[in-house]
């Protein structure tokens, strides 16, 4: 059950505001998330232990980052591999990888702003492609003339 208040109506349906989200007031957030990915971003290695929390934080903000989960994949396997080369030691030091920093800096700049949509437009178009060894087409809709 979500506790969050309904703050803003966009174009494709309502939105909990991100700051609203499960009751936690905007600073909460913003010390939650940006804060941590500052300071990962500014440093060149850090414990694997530091990594394991901020993902933490960033997994626990899911419910409210429509495009969340497109984000963080690459810090995890940045940990996951940090973690294999050092046997599992959490204590042990690593440094980010660039689809991991990508990762930090995407919820870095959008954590302020991101919200979710609690319902979606219904799909106005339907493009389907297809290749093979004798060329690619397309099918719009029912329509394969194109």
């Amino acid at each position: 059950m979500c506790s969050g208040a309904i703050s803003e109506n966009h174009l494709f349906g309502l939105c909990y505001k991100l700051s609203h989200y499960d009751g936690f007031p905007f600073t909460t957030k913003e010390r939650k998330i940006t804060i941590p990915c500052s300071q990962a971003l500014s440093e060149q290695t850090f414990s694997i232990r530091f990594v394991a929390l901020v993902i933490g934080k960033i997994i626990s903000s899911l419910p409210g980052v429509e495009l969340g989960q497109l984000h963080y994949r690459g810090l995890e396997r940045a940990k996951i591999r940090a973690l294999t080369d050092n046997h599992d030691n959490y204590e042990a030091h690593m440094s980010l990888t660039g689809a991991a920093r990508e990762d930090l800096q995407w919820w870095k700049d959008n954590i302020m702003t991101s919200c979710r949509n609690i319902r979606h437009p219904s799909i106005a178009c339907i493009f389907q492609t297809d290749a093979s060894q004798t060329g690619w087409g397309i099918t719009f809709n029912t329509d394969n003339t194109l």
